[in-house]
């Protein structure tokens, strides 16, 4: 079964979903099924994409390109037995975006990785090494924090805490469908006051080799 999208079409086989892009954008969005996303190889280069999956909406990190047409294919591989693991807030609410790359690191080993179309913190193997974001809060007030994180299967199980100030949240590591595959998560409510901040992300307890990818934290205010 195909059909088609703004940006090209996409065909559903078996438990896979080949999309054919042409026309580009930096993020390429759309509705996949009620079931947990494991990889979107990039087939033209043969290599992984970041790819978010939200609830059941898959939002696919572009590669570059140049002029308004491109001839790109992507497979979405996904598994059945597992469910996605929820939807994110609606964007009306009032949000900080806090992205990998605006982060800081501090430690031995923990990166901002880029390669290959690359945009998340990663190699995260050093318990003692964290990451931070300096921000600022236009409106005192509790705010959702939403963690976008992949972890390979396997790796899973690792506790994490998140902290602003005196205040402190700790969440655990979940599978998703592999390094490059992100899933979005609720941690927790923290209380933030008008002004500069600074959020820090550091391991509390390591499960296996490595803790986790992050693509992005991101605060809504409630």
């Amino acid at each position: 079964m195909s059909y088609k999208t703004e940006f090209g079409e996409i065909e559903s086989k078996d438990d896979m979903l080949c999309v054919k892009v042409i026309k580009p954008s930096k993020y390429i969005s759309f509705e996949g099924p009620d079931a947990l996303l494991k990889t979107a190889t990039f087939t033209n280069e043969n290599h992984l994409l970041d790819v978010v999956q939200d609830g059941t909406t898959i939002i696919i990190d572009a590669p570059s390109y140049e002029g308004d047409k491109v001839d790109w294919d992507i497979v979405l591989a996904f598994d059945p037995s597992e469910k996605p693991i929820g939807k994110s807030i609606s964007e009306e609410s009032q949000y900080i975006i806090l992205p990998a790359f605006q982060a800081k690191m501090h430690g031995e080993k923990v990166m901002y990785e880029t390669a290959q179309i690359r945009d998340y913190i990663g190699y995260w193997v050093n318990p003692d090494d964290y990451v931070s974001w300096n921000f600022s809060v236009e409106k005192t007030g509790d705010y959702i924090v939403e963690m976008t994180a992949g972890c390979d299967p396997g790796q899973e199980g690792s506790t994490y805490a998140i902290e602003v100030g005196e205040t402190k949240l700790i969440g655990t590591v979940r599978k998703t469908g592999n390094w490059r595959t992100f899933t979005i998560e609720q941690i927790g409510k923290l209380h933030l006051e008008q002004g500069d901040q600074t959020l820090i992300v550091r391991p509390v307890k390591m499960a296996k080799n490595a803790l986790m990818n992050i693509k992005r934290v991101t605060l809504w205010r409630c």
